[in-house]
């Protein structure tokens, strides 16, 4: 495919790291890492220039800075010599069995170490790594074995079971597109010299094939990075996305990766596999994730690295992402600019104001309501008598989600946004009393029956959600006024006035009351997922298979109930019907006779579940611990859901399987 040139804008600062004049130490270095592998076009080996004298470098630096500054790369830099290589135990006479090696310039590799050298530095001082292993020095070989150890750790110790998948990417280096890989530096800030000679490097470059001791005609090479360059790597790290091709083979591995764990035979149908396993399709996951990614930088606000100076976004989505994310809040009816976001400056927040939890006798739910409300009555009047109190509560139900707050002058009610959570209400609801319902004469105490709201508020970081550091932000100022903020945690339902009150207005909301159109970026998140959950359900809800074998549960449900992998996988089988029979075997041609030798019908899980003579006494005995009457529903579906309902009735199931010789 041949692409439109892109204008290019190499300036930078020449001043920077990126950009200083090339040191005969960091040669000398260069040199010292660059292998004694076979030489170029050239014939110069590394061993020559590792032998060279102070004075013979000191000339080779002036001429890769010459280099550097010109951005004129010699024509022996930009060629390779490609040689075929047999492949062990191939056919030799195919030319699938030959591996291509690329012999490029040793005095190329060298100036490419500096070059690199300098670009990795770059990406690690502005923490711009891309989140692989491997040619990066934080993020070696080593720390790639440790995480997989650790993973396969973990999995051990919780009884869990790690998958590994191992992909290899055709062509990878030719489909990359030098004008986009040069694009994609300069937005990281690699600018100046240094780009403009990637570029010249990068263009033109020409090759030849050696076979045995003839070489081939000259051919230009006009994309891709070249193979046997020391750039290559980083370069192909910093450019490498995923294509909509890539996007489905995703798929293909996620399905094949649950079958492995489930332990269901490669027939069993995609859309039964995912409801089983709980599963979202995996590329429409990968492209949740991404637009989840975005919105959590929408939400830490000019904290986000995506944010410039002047506290504009410094990035642009390209137009299918931007697309996806106007869909996304299109369809929640709302916009980005009403997403809860960091206060614009974050300052020290300990010991702000003073909650309460269970210092006081009435926060012990233990006590009857009525001693409750008297010992509540007790502790303000000794405690807080000169305090201005304000209670907050919030409902949430099937029509509404609404906060409200009262005190002794005013109240408020609002609708706040339906997937909005409980909590968040809860937080927005002081937020909104701090506005509206505070005084500033008088110290205050708030009320609320959110115990997690406060305790999150006690224990705040930077990883808090972002409606605390709003409540947080809002407590702060009001400390400012010199006033003394007390929040203190009263339990629900308990006769207390104040907050019986608060709880009675948040549940008369109605469509005439007005409307806060704050969002939280976690209910968000959280929406997306549950809603790419259902797609999931829908999708298995609307085939044929959601009347042949019923609403069959998730793996994930089923687990705890179970002990081992072996009783993972029977049921797995089991409920979607792909337990091992006669019947299913000779379906895909792997057995001559479906049929039950004694009843002379299709020997499937349902026959021999239900109906097969052979054992009519251990169904009578199965069916009357699981308090099922067979006769008046001969269902297997009917069967299964009751088998599953608990814990006692599974574990039952699978004791009687050993007598149906199903185990």
């Amino acid at each position: 495919m041949k692409h439109e040139p892109i204008p290019l804008d190499y300036c930078g600062d020449c001043n920077c790291y990126l950009n200083i004049p090339i040191h005969l130490q960091k040669v000398r270095q260069a040199i010292k890492k660059t292998r004694n592998s076979t030489p170029g076009a050239d014939g110069i080996s590394a061993n020559w220039f590792k032998k060279l004298s102070i004075k013979d470098l000191s000339s080779i630096t002036s001429f890769f800075q010459e280099v550097f500054s010109t951005s004129y790369i010699p024509e022996e830099w930009k060629h390779s010599i490609i040689v075929p290589v047999p492949k062990p135990n191939k056919d030799k006479s195919k030319i699938n069995s030959y591996r291509p090696i690329a012999l490029t310039s040793v005095f190329s590799k060298i100036f490419e170490r500096i070059l690199i050298q300098r670009i990795t530095h770059h990406l690690l001082i502005g923490k711009k790594v891309p989140a692989v292993n491997g040619f990066l020095p934080p993020r070696d070989n080593h720390l790639a074995v440790y995480k997989i150890h650790t993973a396969i750790t973990e999995a051990h110790t919780h009884k869990k079971y790690l998958l590994g998948i191992s992909l290899d990417i055709k062509s990878a280096y030719d489909s990359v597109y030098i004008d986009g890989l040069i694009l994609k530096c300069l937005r990281l800030g690699i600018k100046g010299n240094i780009i403009k000679v990637l570029h010249s490097f990068l263009q033109n470059r020409t090759i030849q094939v050696r076979w045995r001791n003839s070489l081939s005609k000259t051919k230009n090479v006009q994309k891709g990075l070249p193979q046997g360059s020391v750039v290559s790597p980083i370069l192909f790290l910093l450019t490498y996305k995923f294509s909509e091709t890539q996007y489905k083979a995703c798929n293909s591995i996620q399905t094949m990766a649950l079958r492995v764990a489930l332990g269901l035979p490669k027939w069993t149908p995609n859309i039964v596999l995912m409801k089983i396993a709980g599963q979202e399709v995996l590329s429409e996951k990968i492209k949740r994730l991404a637009a989840q990614f975005f919105i959590r930088q929408l939400a830490k606000g000019t904290q986000s690295p995506i944010y410039d100076q002047n506290c504009k976004p410094s990035i642009k989505l390209i137009k299918k992402d931007e697309v996806l994310i106007a869909n996304l809040f299109a369809d929640l009816d709302t916009s980005t600019d009403h997403i809860i976001t960091f206060p614009d400056t974050l300052s020290s927040r300990n010991n702000f104001c003073e909650i309460h939890f269970s210092d006081f006798s009435f926060q012990n739910k233990a006590h009857p309501v009525f001693l409750i409300k008297d010992l509540f009555e007790e502790a303000v009047s000794k405690e807080f008598y000169d305090y201005h109190i304000i209670a907050t509560d919030a409902s949430k139900s099937h029509s509404f989600t609404s906060i409200a707050g009262i005190s002794n002058l005013q109240s408020f009610v609002y609708r706040i946004h339906p997937i909005n959570s409980i909590f968040t209400a809860e937080a927005l609801a002081i937020c909104q009393a701090l506005d509206e319902l505070s005084v500033t004469d008088k110290n205050l105490l708030l009320l609320t029956d959110s115990y997690s709201v406060l305790q999150a508020l006690k224990c705040l970081t930077i990883k808090s959600p972002k409606v605390i550091h709003r409540l947080a932000g809002k407590i702060f100022v009001r400390k400012n006024f010199n006033q003394k903020i007390c929040l203190v945690w009263t339990p629900g339902h308990s006769l207390i006035h104040w907050n019986e009150k608060a709880d009675l207005l948040a549940k008369t909301v109605t469509e005439s009351h007005p409307f806060i159109e704050w969002i939280a970026s976690e209910d968000i998140i959280s929406h997306f997922q549950t809603i790419s959950l259902q797609k999931t359900n829908h999708s298995f809800q609307n085939s044929n298979y959601q009347e042949s074998i019923g609403d069959i549960p998730t793996m994930l449900t089923l687990t705890p109930w179970l002990k081992n992998r072996r009783e993972d996988i029977i049921i797995a089988r089991l409920l979607t019907r792909m337990i091992i029979t006669p019947a299913l075997l000779h379906r895909f041609g792997l057995h001559n006779n479906p049929c039950c030798q004694i009843c002379n019908c299709d020997n499937n899980i349902e026959h021999i579940i239900l109906f097969c003579s052979k054992y009519s006494n251990h169904r009578s005995i199965l069916c009357a611990k699981l308090n099922f009457d067979l006769q008046l529903c001969p269902s297997l579906k009917a069967f299964f859901q009751n088998a599953v309902s608990d814990k006692r009735h599974l574990r039952i199931l699978l004791q009687s399987l050993k007598s149906f010789d199903i185990y």
